[in-house]
C-alpha cells in the first residue's frame, strides 16, 4: 500500500506521516535534498525518481510506504520554484497519477489542508496562497480513487481510522 501525503509547508504533513509510520509500521520516504538547492531539481529527472519509487513499493507491496511529499509538491512546486515547463509538468503529472490510480485501492492521497493559510504563510516566510490554489486545482484532477482531505486538528482521527481500516483488509 502507497499513502501519499501532500500540501503546502507548514501544515503537518510529516507530523501526520510520522504519526501513520508509528501505528502501521509503515516506511516513510521524504524527498529532500541534502544540500537544500531545489533549483538543481529537474522535471523529468524527479519523475522518473517518482516512478522508481511507485516500482519499488509495488514489489513490496506487502508494507505500506508513506510517501511525506510526491507528484502534486513536484509539479506545484516546480512550476512556481524551479521554472518547469508548464506543458511538460502537465505531463509528468498525468503520468505518475495515471500510475497511481491503476494501483486502486492500493493508493491513498492526503490532502493536509492549513487551519490557518495565514499563519502557515508567516511561518514560511512567503505567502503560500498561489500554492494552495494549485494544489486544489491538482488535487480535484487527480484519478487516485481514494482521496481524503483534512487538516491538522484531524490527524489523530484519520490515523486511527486507516489504522482500522488497514487491520481489517
Amino acid at each position: 500500500m502507497i499513502i501519499i501525503i501532500d500540501s503546502i509547508d507548514r501544515v503537518g504533513k510529516t507530523t501526520l506521516a510520522n504519526k501513520l509510520a508509528e501505528k502501521l509500521g509503515a516506511r516513510i520516504y521524504k524527498h529532500a535534498i541534502k544540500n537544500g538547492d531545489y533549483s538543481e531539481m529537474k522535471d523529468d529527472s524527479e519523475t522518473c525518481a517518482m516512478f522508481a519509487l511507485i516500482n519499488l513499493a509495488t514489489v513490496y507491496n506487502d508494507q505500506i510506504t508513506i510517501f511525506d511529499r510526491f507528484h502534486l509538491s513536484n509539479t506545484i512546486y516546480g512550476m512556481i520554484k524551479r521554472n518547469y515547463d508548464l506543458v511538460s509538468s502537465a505531463r509528468n503529472f498525468n503520468a505518475i497519477d495515471s500510475a497511481l490510480s491503476e494501483l486502486g485501492d492500493d493508493v491513498i492521497l492526503i490532502k493536509v489542508n492549513p487551519t490557518d493559510l495565514e499563519r502557515s504563510s508567516r511561518e514560511h516566510g512567503s505567502d503560500l496562497t498561489p500554492y494552495y490554489n494549485l494544489f486544489n486545482e491538482l488535487y480535484q484532477k487527480s484519478n487516485i480513487k481514494n482521496k481524503v482531505e483534512i487538516d491538522y486538528n484531524g490527524i489523530d482521527n484519520l490515523v486511527e481510522a486507516l489504522a482500522l481500516g488497514i487491520e481489517i483488509k
